[in-house]
């Protein structure tokens, strides 16, 4: 009783907060003003620039001076003043008032925030942006140009959260995501949908007649290096794991040192 009452309280008391931010606070700024706060509510991070690139126009910084003058729950992340958020309670509601006042804007929004943080070097929130916008073409070619990168810095699990939301159509066309996103779920031990991974990388093999054979042979053997990992993973025969080794071996180019290296291990381990 004593749990429901303290939940009842808290949610009558956000309720009440979310209130006063829309019609104490919102409703009660310049049109402008007002505009700003939506068009920029899907970011988590932003400075004038970026405003600019969301808003349009070119007063994002002055934009953000005003709010922060005005104590228009604005919190500032650095000393110089660049980059500031706003408190998640007021995001929340000017998120909810953008999706009544302009219900089809959040995709191109947070294209736009993809854009201009790919343009500036800042290639995760890029991606985080293209997905949320689903932009799938764009967020594919990031994640693909940045896979080598994001796991040298060990960054498994967030490689693994971006491709859960890719849509299968563009592991179709990106053939070297299907095989790093098999790969992950191999070693987490998600093994159907990493078989699944590596039938669309046979599948494009065989059906697309651009590809020539050195990089077919590199396909083929990046998926043979997969399937030797989840045979040792699986507990296969030896007999089984050794056959789908040597065929990596056979099909992965000499200088591919660290799959080669892995495979023959794994060889010795069957």
């Amino acid at each position: 009783s004593d749990q429901a009452d303290l939940i009842a309280a808290f949610t009558g008391s956000h309720r009440f907060v979310i209130d006063y931010l829309t019609e104490e606070v919102l409703s009660q700024q310049p049109d402008s003003v007002r505009e700003f706060l939506l068009l920029t509510s899907i970011l988590d991070r932003m400075c004038g620039p970026l405003s600019d690139a969301l808003t349009q126009t070119g007063s994002g910084q002055q934009m953000l001076e005003y709010l922060e003058h005005h104590n228009l729950f604005l919190i500032s992340l650095d000393d110089r003043r660049l980059w500031y958020r706003f408190h998640h309670l007021f995001a929340e509601v000017l998120r909810q008032r953008l999706q009544k006042v302009y219900p089809s804007s959040s995709f191109d929004l947070h294209r736009r925030a993809s854009m201009w943080f790919e343009q500036n070097e800042l290639v995760s929130e890029a991606i985080e942006y293209a997905l949320k916008g689903q932009d799938w073409p764009n967020a594919g070619r990031l994640i693909e140009a940045n896979i080598d990168q994001a796991q040298l810095r060990g960054e498994v699990a967030t490689l693994l959260r971006w491709l859960a939301v890719l849509p299968d159509e563009t592991f179709q066309t990106h053939p070297l995501l299907a095989l790093t996103h098999a790969w992950l779920l191999v070693i987490t031990d998600e093994f159907t949908i990493a078989e699944r991974r590596l039938a669309t990388v046979e599948k494009i093999v065989r059906s697309d007649s651009t590809l020539d054979s050195s990089t077919q042979t590199m396909l083929l053997g990046q998926a043979a290096f997969v399937r030797t990992l989840r045979a040792l993973m699986l507990e296969y025969p030896g007999e089984r794991t050794i056959a789908t080794g040597q065929e990596a071996l056979a099909l992965l180019p000499e200088s591919d040192l660290a799959r080669r290296g892995f495979v023959t291990f794994t060889i010795g381990c069957a």
